[in-house]
């Protein structure tokens, strides 16, 4: 339809009232309207392939500002044996700032939504962190703001009377002499550690 650098808008028109699928030739854009991408792949390659050059805009943008409890993005692969069921991965060699993943709840009125949640119903871990021996922080937690909440906290309303650690931290070689379990640093005037039973 059309020619290189002269093209036309063409509209795919669907049995519902403002249900279309329009190719805009202004924006270059392919929109539905009031309608979904369903894929149904059956093969063993990957059912959406996004190839982009981009450099700081977004790859995949998800605008959800309607979603109150339901998914901005709901990833299920029931079928799934083996593999990752999401994967993040940067290749770049760029040294500069940047996030891989960025999860932010940007409304201070949202009090009630978690920035991140894992439910593990089975026995196996629910979060494991790999990290390179040169990484400067494999975890950092930064609370700047907070004021009466908490930085991190661990809970467990267990009943079961089995031995277990609800933390742990393990240097597991003898020959890290150097290496410091656990450093806390208080400049306030309260106590380091405080024990409530």
């Amino acid at each position: 339809v059309g020619a290189d650098d002269q093209g036309y808008d063409v509209i795919f028109y669907g049995d519902t009232a403002s249900s279309n699928m329009t190719w805009d030739t202004s924006e270059d854009d392919l929109v539905l309207n009031d309608s979904r991408l369903v894929i149904d792949q059956d093969d063993n390659i990957s059912a959406i392939h996004i190839d982009s050059e981009s450099t700081s805009a977004g790859v995949l943008y998800l605008d959800a500002n309607a979603t109150t409890t339901g998914f901005g993005l709901e990833v299920v692969a029931n079928g799934l044996t083996s593999g990752t069921l999401a994967s993040f991965t940067s290749d770049s060699s760029s040294t500069s700032s940047r996030n891989i993943v960025l999860i932010k709840n940007d409304n201070t009125s949202a009090t009630g939504g978690n920035c991140l949640r894992l439910d593990q119903d089975s026995t196996g871990t629910a979060m494991q962190i790999a990290a390179a021996t040169t990484a400067t922080d494999i975890l950092s937690l930064t609370g700047s703001s907070v004021t009466t909440g908490r930085l991190a906290h661990f809970y467990s309303d267990s009943s079961d009377n089995n031995s277990r650690n609800l933390v742990q931290i393990t240097n597991d070689n003898a020959s890290a002499d150097n290496a410091v379990g656990l450093q806390i640093q208080q400049d306030g005037a309260d106590a380091h550690i405080e024990f409530a039973g």
